[in-house]
C-alpha cells in the first residue's frame, strides 16, 4: 500500500498523476491519502482522485503563472522610469 498525505502530493500533472495511478493498480498497490477518505475502488472514488489530480494541476499552474508575471513586471528592462530619463525629478519630469 503507498500511503500519502493528500492525493495532490503524489503528483502536479493529471498525466503524471494518472500514469502513477495506473502504474500502481496494475501492479497490485493500493493506494490510499491520510487526509481524505475515498474508496478509490468505487467509480465515485476514482472520480475524486481524478478530480483532485486536476485541481492539483491547476493549483500549480497558476502559481507557476504568477511567478512568470511578477518576474516579467519587475525585471529590470521593464523597470519604471520617471519621464525626462533616469536624472528627471519623479514630480516634475524635469532633470534636475
Amino acid at each position: 500500500m503507498l500511503l500519502v498525505w493528500k492525493f495532490d502530493r503524489l503528483a502536479r500533472s493529471v498525466l503524471t498523476f494518472e500514469r502513477a495511478v495506473r502504474g500502481l493498480t496494475g501492479c497490485g498497490i493500493e493506494f490510499a491519502s491520510l487526509s481524505e477518505s475515498v474508496d478509490t475502488t468505487t467509480p465515485m472514488g476514482k472520480f475524486t482522485l481524478h478530480l483532485t489530480g486536476a485541481l492539483a494541476q491547476l493549483e500549480s499552474d497558476t502559481i507557476s503563472y504568477r511567478v512568470r508575471a511578477v518576474r516579467t513586471a519587475t525585471s529590470p528592462a521593464r523597470a519604471w522610469r520617471p519621464p525626462g530619463g533616469a536624472g528627471a525629478s519623479a514630480t516634475t519630469g524635469m532633470a534636475a
